[in-house]
């Protein structure tokens, strides 16, 4: 069972973020009441890593942002279960209507693959899943490293999707229609005038958020 729990990061506080990912996040909330939300700062995320393993930690110290934050994401996945989402998504259905509908059998749901790509922008994962401990003890191993800028690692992330696909038996490729407008990096800009799934009728989510008197 996926725990309740929604993850996101960036490197600056919540109150700091930048307004479209702020307003892309109360999406997550609001839609997913019953669900705890957990948002973890550069600080915070290298807090987990050094919780969990400190020989992982000074790996992940001479890694970039970005694949500081991934990493971060396998480990509080594997300890705690739960949904990632980048901040540049916005969700447009319950998840708790999405596993109603999308039983799942395996430790971790996934977005339909493209060829031999993951989409991991999004995904879920039951807590202690077998799969992210397997990805996560060949990250500390520095097995992934694409390259290096002077002292910093980049993780070479067709690699890790190489090892998490041998292990396929463990995944369920079922994350679909929860996410609207996600992942256009630099392109990304929220706006409240798209359609949302609840209580089973397609509406407006501004049309909603003023129902529910949510801020949007």
């Amino acid at each position: 069972m996926i725990s309740k729990i929604i993850w996101q990061t960036h490197e600056v506080d919540y109150n700091n973020l930048q307004d479209d990912y702020k307003m892309a996040s109360l999406t997550w909330k609001n839609l997913n009441p019953e669900w705890e939300y957990r948002y973890c700062n550069a600080e915070q995320r290298r807090k987990h890593v050094e919780d969990y393993d400190k020989e992982i930690l000074k790996f992940y110290d001479i890694c970039d942002g970005v694949s500081q934050s991934d990493i971060w994401r396998f480990i509080v996945l594997y300890q705690y279960g739960g949904v990632y989402s980048d901040m540049d998504s916005v969700c447009n259905m319950s998840l708790d209507s999405m596993f109603d509908i999308l039983p799942i059998s395996k430790d971790v749901v996934c977005v339909p693959r493209i060829g031999n790509l993951l989409v991991t922008g999004t995904f879920a994962a039951k807590k202690k899943s077998q799969i992210f401990k397997h990805t996560i003890e060949k990250i500390a191993y520095g097995k992934f490293v694409m390259a290096y800028d002077g002292p910093i690692a980049h993780i070479g992330w067709e690699n890790i999707y190489k090892v998490i696909l041998e292990k396929k038996e463990f995944i369920d490729f079922l994350f679909i229609g929860v996410m609207h407008g996600s992942h256009a990096r630099n392109q990304f800009k929220y706006t409240p005038d798209f359609n949302v799934q609840y209580n089973g009728e397609k509406v407006r989510y501004s049309d909603l958020a003023k129902l529910n008197n949510w801020s949007y």
